[in-house]
């Protein structure tokens, strides 16, 4: 089942080649994915949107106006990867800093045992004396 974007994306890159969509071509383009029923309504809102930016008076021609919707699909799908990529990054420095302060807090508690036990020697050691006394 291929997603909205994903129709509009294999659109986008057959009118980039200056092919004429169909949905048996964005099927193909879609790797046989995805129905023609869905693809269908996508394709007659994407026709439709053309003949309206096609209308007499638009200064931008067809082919330009699809090759910036490719690249902005393009941009956006490498944006989304970055700021993957840049979360998994913050995870794993995350992760990375509560390992770090468990083995902090692991050396501390060892710590504050032996000053504990060394406390009670000492209390014990100083009753010891004051009974010498």
């Amino acid at each position: 089942m291929a997603s909205k974007e994903e129709i509009e994306a294999a659109i986008a890159r057959l009118a980039t080649n200056g092919e004429d969509p169909t949905v048996r071509k964005v099927w193909d383009e879609l790797g046989k994915s995805g129905s023609f029923s869905q693809i269908n309504p996508v394709l007659s809102a994407w026709k439709r949107a053309k003949a309206a930016k096609s209308a007499p008076g638009s200064p931008v021609p067809d082919v330009l106006t699809d090759t910036a919707i490719a690249l902005v699909a393009k941009c956006w799908t490498l944006a989304e990867r970055k700021a993957t990529d840049d979360a998994q990054d913050a995870r794993r420095g995350a992760d990375h800093r509560i390992e770090e302060l468990e083995q902090e807090v692991s050396e501390l508690e060892g710590s504050l045992e032996e000053a504990e036990f060394m406390v009670e020697k000492e209390k014990h050691e100083n009753a010891g004396l004051v009974q010498t006394i």
